[in-house]
């Protein structure tokens, strides 16, 4: 069996941690602070372990770090949210290293292509999602500040541009002019995060919005009445997914939904028409539940774990008999550190 080092910066988003996890259970993973000393320790720590058939470096640092200790072939998942720079450092590993990149969906591996880091290793491995069993918190509720009669709309995932926070908290905004047991949840994570809090603010609705940076993503799964998803198609999905699987009903803005099938979608970002269909959902408890079911089914089709597994397995032997044909370097280094 091909031993597997998972290579993780410490803040790592979301996503990017959740799917290592599904990863690594039976292998191995390390993280690393960021930062110039945190590569020089990781590519030591690398030079230690016992030498892996493959690194899968998850995000910039952790790539940049496995190309210097160079001790096997390379495995790249993109982070999340990416920058130019983390372009140009794939293009330029890319030159002296054998990189294998993996990338969620078509849109982000076309994202990579505008920036000139297309190439026939490139692989697009839509992320897999373990089924969940998720019921109504109303002990949690209560403990992040909701009453029994509040509608509490959630906005998923860590705060980014991408996300579409921002929008969520005007839609709430406009319905809670209207009824003040309209709730927004967001985690509180992410880089927009501190934006958000301004914001509500400002517009003094600091009783609308409940941040729960405390607590883990996946519990607070069990709080919102409904889901209110306006994120590109470059954004995190994971968040996505897991509104489905634990079948909150959604509002969206998203092409990955259906309408009136596994969602309430309308087709742009008007902070009234999605206010319109968050007060749909209120009101036809039956319509609700019925999309929820169907989003649901959708979710452990679309977001399948065993596919996801099988083909990172099929990914990581092709790369390994790749670098063994090809009599790398490396393969002399862990001969020799085998036989200690």
């Amino acid at each position: 069996m091909l031993r597997v080092l998972h290579l993780l910066d410490h803040n790592a988003d979301f996503q990017t941690r959740y799917l290592a996890q599904a990863l690594s259970n039976k292998t191995t993973r390390l993280f690393f602070r960021p930062g110039a000393r945190g590569i020089w320790n990781a590519m030591r720590l690398l030079n230690r372990q016992l030498v892996p058939d493959i690194v899968h470096a998850w995000g910039r640092q952790a790539l940049l770090a496995a190309a210097i200790a160079n001790i096997a072939p390379i495995v790249f998942s993109p982070p999340t949210e990416t920058t130019r720079a983390d372009w140009n450092w794939l293009r330029r590993i890319s030159k002296y290293r054998d990189v294998r990149t993996i990338f969620s969906s078509p849109m982000r591996q076309l994202e990579a292509k505008r920036h000139g880091t297309a190439s026939d290793k490139d692989s697009v491995i839509p992320p897999g999602l373990a089924p969940i069993e998720c019921q109504r918190n109303d002990k949690l509720r209560k403990q992040l500040g909701f009453c029994a009669d509040d509608f509490v709309i959630l906005a998923p995932g860590e705060s980014t541009p991408a996300a579409g926070h921002r929008l969520a908290l005007w839609t709430v905004a406009i319905l809670r002019e209207l009824d003040p047991t309209w709730k927004l949840l967001i985690w509180g994570r992410g880089k927009s995060a501190g934006d958000l809090q301004s914001l509500a603010r400002r517009l003094g609705h600091l009783r609308l919005v409940r941040f729960a940076r405390d607590w883990e993503f996946e519990s607070l799964l069990s709080v919102p009445d409904a889901a209110l998803i306006m994120s590109d198609p470059t954004a995190a999905t994971i968040p996505v997914a897991l509104c489905m699987a634990a079948g909150i009903p959604i509002a969206t803005t998203s092409d990955l939904f259906t309408d009136r099938r596994n969602a309430l979608r309308v087709t742009n970002e008007s902070p009234r028409r999605l206010a319109q269909r968050l007060l749909e959902l209120r009101t036809n408890p039956a319509l609700s539940r019925s999309l929820a079911a169907a989003a649901r089914i959708d979710a452990a089709k679309i977001f399948n774990l065993d596919e996801f597994l099988q083909r990172h397995r099929n990914l990581y032997l092709e790369t390994g008999a790749s670098a063994k044909a090809k009599g790398e370097p490396w393969k002399s280094q862990a001969s020799l550190g085998n036989s200690r």
